[in-house]
C-alpha cells in the first residue's frame, strides 16, 4: 500500500499493484467506489477518459491509509 500512497499511477498500475487481473470488475468494485468516497482523484478530472490519466490518494485517503498502519 506505501506504493499506492506516494505515487501517481494509471489504471494498469494501480491493477497490478493491487494483483487484480479483471478490468471491469477493478472499475466497478474498486477504482468507482474510491473515487466517489474521494479517497483518490484524478490528475486529469476533465479528462476522465484521457490514455494518460492517472490517479492520486486525496488527502482523507492518506489520513485513512494512515490510521490501518
Amino acid at each position: 500500500m506505501l506504493l499506492i500512497c506516494d505515487a501517481e499511477m494509471n489504471r494498469a498500475e494501480l491493477m497490478l499493484a493491487l494483483e487484480l487481473k479483471d478490468r471491469v470488475n477493478f472499475r466497478d468494485t474498486y477504482l468507482q467506489p474510491a473515487l466517489e468516497l474521494g479517497l483518490i482523484e484524478m490528475t486529469q478530472p476533465d479528462s476522465p477518459r484521457s490514455p494518460t490519466q492517472k490517479y492520486r490518494l486525496t488527502t482523507l485517503g492518506k489520513q485513512i491509509l494512515a490510521s490501518h498502519r
